[in-house]
């Protein structure tokens, strides 16, 4: 009996501090929710540049930043949540807390990329894991992304919360049936209107690699993998990221790619090292069945903590005694980043939009490839590094997934240590591998050229969302003003 009062007493003192100070209340929620959301950045792999203790500093340290970071999106949209004296029962919250909620997102998405600056770094809006958009990729309100984007299923998951709390309040249907039947027929509209595809088929291959602590056996590895197909099959190979192709036997690989390939002349995605003194850049690479490198160009966004060593790192390690993992890191990963956005290749007839690896976070890297008339989508991974959580792999699929509805376009993606999939311009999953042995993937896929009003506008959406809320403020202001002075 004691000790549950005891425990009543610390709850009412817990309840009091969060209601006494409810920006710590934001701050704490949101800790706790991307703690889970990324809980896969506490168990990365780090053992290729740490050791010892280093590997728990880099692991833990980069999850605590990244999830401290992305927790003040929820303070944030609280302190705007308070600026408009809202309450989740009034009607204008249907309204203004979907909009604030979408902003708050879009906000957070660049507070991080902040914090996360380093030589190599770029600020910008490139941050989305745990956005509420990504948990309708598996349902049909999915295609309302063609009318606006990821932000734009953000807002609607917020809406059908509010919408869903005032109903029970009101102990009444209203407003949730309205709601969830208008969104049901926006839906409805953004598949029935893209439902037809403008472009030729193709027939794509993509290669998984197992996670191996020998990178330059990976090509020799997939001679194997390719092994099972019948000749001539394939229009176009997506590889992984630093697959080492036509890097150690030219020859091998010169055979193997020209028996699975269709024509003489197929077309190979991939990316590698640039081969030159100083870090270098990830090369975005279009290549021949002979090998002959048709187009390259320089990975534009490059990772923190994967490809460049953020400020806050340096002096985190510093602190800790660990210079000399820095000297590793920038050694074996650092890279330099691109000096311009990567853009779609033509070949044989349909333009490949293509990135390497950390391409698929931010929407809008997809998004110009469309606005630049891509045909379909393709991303060459190295994801050894999150591959011993499955979590990773299931957002990250999720965000593909959601370009490819987004932008009606189909999109494969090769993975070292992860998954490697084909993905149509509706979603589905076409064939996919994730077994540890590695594997390779086949698929007819329907290109388009048709865009959708995302691809044409862009996070229209958003800045919308900015002005409106802009000029709802003003608004009020003047209000109150003019009720000031009528009391008076």
């Amino acid at each position: 009996m004691k000790k549950h009062k005891r425990n009543k007493k610390q709850l009412h003192r817990w309840r009091e501090f969060f209601r006494r100070h409810p920006y710590w209340s934001a701050f704490t929620l949101g800790c706790v929710y991307f703690g889970l959301v990324i809980s896969w950045m506490f168990t990365i792999k780090t053992a290729e540049i740490a050791q010892g203790f280093a590997v728990k500093l880099v692991a833990f340290s980069a999850g605590l930043i990244m999830t401290t970071s992305f927790a003040l999106g929820f303070v944030f949209f609280l302190w705007l949540y308070r600026l408009f004296k809202l309450k989740l029962t009034e009607k204008r919250a249907l309204i203004l807390v979907p909009v604030i909620w979408l902003v708050s997102e879009y906000v957070r998405a660049i507070i991080f990329s902040i914090s996360s600056m380093g030589p190599g770094g770029r600020l910008g809006p490139y941050w989305t894991f745990g956005n509420f958009g990504y948990y309708l990729a598996e349902t049909p309100l999915a295609f309302i992304a063609r009318f606006g984007g990821l932000y734009l299923l953000s807002g609607i998951v917020a809406l059908l919360v509010v919408a869903g709390y005032q109903s029970y309040k009101k102990r009444s249907a209203l407003p949730i049936i309205p709601i969830v039947m208008a969104l049901a027929i926006v839906s409805w509209l953004g598949y029935t209107l893209y439902a037809r595809a403008s472009g030729p088929q193709r027939v794509v291959g993509a290669v998984r690699y197992a996670y191996k602590e020998q990178p330059t056996m990976f090509a020799k590895e997939s001679h194997g993998l390719l092994d099972g197909f019948t000749d001539k099959t394939l229009d176009v190979l997506v590889l992984p990221e630093y697959s080492h192709y036509f890097e150690d036997d030219i020859e091998a690989d010169k055979a193997v790619i020209g028996r699975v390939m269709k024509k003489s002349e197929g077309l190979i995605i991939h990316s590698a090292r640039e081969n030159n003194a100083g870090l270098g850049h990830n090369m975005l690479t279009f290549q021949a069945s002979d090998g002959g490198i048709l187009n390259q160009q320089q990975k534009w966004f490059v990772v923190p903590a994967g490809e460049f060593v953020p400020y806050i790192y340096q002096v985190i390690l510093a602190y800790a005694g660990q210079e000399r993992l820095l000297l590793d890191f920038n050694n074996q990963k650092s890279i330099n980043r691109g000096e311009e956005i990567e853009k779609p290749y033509v070949f044989d007839g349909v333009s490949y939009g293509a990135h390497a690896c950390s391409g698929v976070i931010a929407p809008d890297f997809y998004n110009q490839l469309a606005q630049a008339d891509a045909n379909i989508f393709t991303n060459s991974a190295a994801l050894d590094t999150m591959g011993i959580s499955p979590l990773f792999h299931v957002e990250s699929q999720n965000m593909n997934k959601l370009s490819a509805i987004a932008h009606a376009r189909p999109f494969v993606q090769g993975a070292k240590g992860g998954p490697a999939y084909i993905i149509d311009k509706d979603g589905r999953v076409l064939v996919k591998n994730d077994s540890k042995s590695g594997g390779v993937v086949v698929a007819s896929v329907q290109t388009n050229s048709t865009k959708t009003l995302y691809t044409y506008l862009g996070e229209w959406v958003v800045y919308l969302s900015v002005a409106g809320l802009v000029g709802y403020f003003v608004y009020t202001k003047k209000k109150d003003r003019s009720k000031s002075k009528h009391k008076k």
